[in-house]
């Protein structure tokens, strides 16, 4: 299914009925890779999956797009269905887009974070890289299409596989890798779980003790033996820990109507 949001047609899918969690996948991810997630979960929740735009089945941005700009997209999307205080899930890249939304509206009930990025610091020899590129764009600028031929060659030598693989969506990349979360992630007052591959070799391990630091309401889960990607080789592990966090949500809203 798709929805016109802001001139993009934004594709998801919905499986089962009950409370709502709309799952944001990380970068170079598509909501299909969720599937066996989603059908886990389905016979006791209703499961939003959610191409991102520039991923998937939704449209590319016609310019690069920032952390605030996959923000309101995403919140519209919510309204636009009338989903009611859903559950936000982000993996990496998404996860940096729920923590927007909870700092900027109500939307949202709680926030399951999944090997989230926005609090890892480029290493010295990443910095270094850097440094090295944008010394090299400023030397060749004035030389036009021969410049941009010799600044490829360098993003081949010097771009991750990630960075070298994201075509058109190569300066939205640059512009989400630098959004960091260290600012707001305190400002979150939605009960949050983060959940992270003890193998995971993208994002570290000591990452998630960052986020529990930083949300007030927080804890960490942890999948032993788990890579980045939870949602493929561990996918019943992240759902029975998604399912035991709503369930423990639902008793403690009965536990405050008692009272």
């Amino acid at each position: 299914m798709q929805i016109p949001i802001d001139n993009l047609n934004i594709n998801f899918q919905v499986y089962g009925s009950g409370q709502p969690i709309v799952v944001l996948h990380g970068w170079g991810d598509r909501s299909d890779n969720w599937y066996p997630f989603a059908q886990l979960l389905a016979n006791k929740y209703q499961i939003f999956l959610v191409d991102l735009p520039g991923f998937g089945g939704s449209d590319t941005p016609p310019i690069p797009w920032g952390v605030e700009d996959y923000s309101k997209a995403i919140t519209k999307l919510i309204q636009e269905l009338e989903i009611e205080k859903p559950i936000l899930m982000g993996h990496s890249h998404g996860g940096r887009i729920i923590c927007k939304i909870a700092n900027d509206t109500n939307i949202a009930r709680a926030l399951v974070f999944v090997s989230s990025g926005g609090v890892d610091m480029p290493s010295l020899e990443v910095r270094l890289k850097i440094l090295w590129f944008k010394t090299i764009k400023w030397l060749v600028k004035p030389l036009g299409k021969t410049g941009e031929n010799i600044l490829d060659n360098y993003r081949k030598k010097l771009g991750s596989r990630d960075y070298q693989e994201a075509g058109s969506m190569r300066d939205t990349m640059v512009k989400v890798a630098n959004y960091k979360l260290f600012k707001l992630l305190p400002n979150i007052n939605l009960p949050s779980i983060i959940i992270w591959g003890s193998e995971d070799k993208t994002l570290s391990f000591d990452q998630s003790k960052i986020f529990e630091k930083l949300i007030p309401d927080s804890y960490i889960k942890i999948i032993w033996g788990g890579s980045h990607h939870l949602n493929l080789d561990s996918a019943q592990e992240l759902a029975e820990i998604v399912d035991d966090f709503v369930s423990s949500l639902e008793l403690d809203a009965k536990v405050v109507s008692a009272h």
